[in-house]
């Protein structure tokens, strides 16, 4: 089961003050916002300390006049060489703000935080490609090595392998069958994914309850150059689970042919 989440919104706005968008999701992201009271509160709030902490005290900070200016540029024409801002002499300064917020927005988790049992598998154990899978909380998002079967999940993928144009996302437990997240139960392949992305949401909320219990849950992102049949993963990993010790120890799952990679988590999965 899917629903759509306001907390994505809030996490793609802290992003934008942290790191940015690219103006396309800059603009998606402003139609979310227009339809959200509480997401536009954290906007404006996010924007007036952007402002108070790296902007002239009568006006936008550089980074408001960069987000808007990007946005301009990309509806109206193709992207092409400008003249930078006369404000680009402070670039020392506003760089040294950017990090500030991210710091305030991201704070690195402490060694006694709970985080993601991560590893990768088969040929794809760089960091070119992964998945996150994250649970989402009432007005944030939050790794976890454990999963409540009340938790509403979601995902977020990075993509930075050339060519990896397709993903397969899904779970497999004990029982060794197959809960789908990308495609859904009613896709038949691989979904197609943008490249040169990092920590790119994919935008539903996955309810554990559906389809899960409690135990170990391995996660699994197959990225392709092609798309890959459903049937195809669901055989590798039949094969795979006549030895169930492998599925739990995330050992690769035996698709060959084709380019891909493949990188896999486990997570635990408990009672209410």
């Amino acid at each position: 089961m899917r629903v759509h989440l306001h907390a994505l919104t809030r996490w793609r706005i802290r992003r934008l003050f942290s790191s940015g968008l690219e103006p396309g999701a800059y603009g998606h992201l402003l139609r979310e916002v227009d339809g959200c009271p509480r997401c536009a509160a954290l906007y404006s709030r996010l924007d007036s300390l952007q402002s108070a902490l790296c902007g002239p005290s009568d006006g936008p900070s550089p980074f408001a006049l960069d987000r808007v200016q990007a946005a301009i540029f990309q509806r109206v024409a193709p992207p092409a060489p400008r003249a930078r801002p006369s404000w680009r002499w402070a670039l020392a300064p506003a760089a040294a703000c950017a990090l500030a917020i991210a710091f305030l927005l991201f704070r690195p988790p402490s060694p006694s935080d709970s985080g993601l049992v991560v590893r990768g598998s088969g040929p794809a154990q760089s960091a070119n490609v992964g998945i996150r899978m994250l649970r989402v909380l009432p007005s944030s998002l939050e790794e976890s090595a454990t999963v409540s079967l009340d938790d509403l999940v979601t995902f977020t993928y990075t993509n930075a392998a050339p060519g990896m144009a397709y993903l397969a996302l899904f779970g497999v437990q004990e029982d060794g069958k197959v809960r789908w997240y990308y495609p859904g139960y009613e896709g038949t392949a691989s979904i197609r994914v943008a490249s040169d992305r990092v920590d790119e949401p994919l935008g539903d909320g996955i309810r554990i309850r559906v389809n899960h219990s409690p135990g170990w849950l391995r996660v699994s992102a197959v990225f392709s150059a092609q798309p890959i049949a459903r049937e195809r993963i669901e055989e590798a990993v039949r094969s795979l689970a006549s030895q169930p010790s492998q599925l739990h120890d995330l050992a690769p799952l035996p698709l060959a042919g084709g380019d891909l990679l493949e990188h896999s988590l486990r997570v635990n999965v408990v009672s209410p």
